[in-house]
């Protein structure tokens, strides 16, 4: 998967530069995890699940996105992330639907924030891993449930699809931003889902999209 191998990455480069930097004085990196999911607009931590700690998405001091209340575990090392990763990925809600008997109910973000301190010089950087959940015909998902559970994933699809839909609204509003269309307001707001990723939209940060998608035409609605 995508988030195993960036992690790969983060400890081998990590690692790499400890030793290209070894004459330097007492070069040392921090790698520390946090995971969230958004399930129906509610914000919930993957890496404490036991809790109910209310958490809010407020600019930290330097203008950056930031969770309070959101657990954050310092990696030791490759295998300790993966065992963190893994930990909260088991807590996510999922559900079964006609399209899916494992559906994700909700979008996770895995927020990796490494940071590099040599003397007094302290440098950071953050990456979030976001796994969307699916848009989903309701008609297909819920057809011959009983009335609770058509219910229940009737107000989770729709809670999908409408920060599906914000966040593809941001990401033409900052298209038209960067071609100078006049448009300046960016609706990050709009959505727990783009609240959260605003670091990684907009400003200077770099941004890959990876889509999985259905090729059958039984499908091809929702795909396109």
């Amino acid at each position: 998967g995508i988030i195993p191998r960036a992690l790969h990455t983060v400890f081998s480069d990590t690692a790499s530069a400890t030793e290209r930097d070894e004459g330097c004085e007492n070069v040392r990196f921090r790698v520390q995890l946090s995971m969230l999911e958004i399930y129906k607009e509610q914000l919930r931590d993957l890496l404490d699940p036991s809790t109910r700690s209310d958490l809010r998405i407020t600019n930290g001091p330097k203008g950056l996105v930031e969770v309070q209340g959101l657990r954050r575990v310092v990696a030791q090392d490759l295998e300790h992330a993966l065992e963190v990763f893994r930990f909260g990925q088991s807590h996510r809600v999922v559900g079964a639907t006609n399209a899916n008997d494992r559906s994700s109910r909700s979008h996770s973000v895995f927020i990796v924030q490494v940071e590099r301190s040599s003397g007094n010089r302290r440098s950071n950087s953050k990456l979030c891993l976001a796994d969307l959940a699916g848009s989903e015909c309701l008609k297909k998902s819920c057809q011959g449930r009983g009335s609770a559970a058509t219910r229940l994933l009737s107000e989770e699809a729709k809670a999908i699809n409408k920060s599906l839909s914000t966040l593809g609204l941001v990401i033409k509003k900052l298209a038209g931003l960067h071609r100078c269309s006049g448009e300046t307001h960016i609706p990050y707001r709009s959505s727990k889902l783009t609240r959260v990723l605003q670091d990684a939209l907009g400003g200077r940060s770099q941004t890959v999209l990876v889509l999985n998608c259905s090729a059958s035409r039984q499908h091809a609605a929702e795909t396109l």
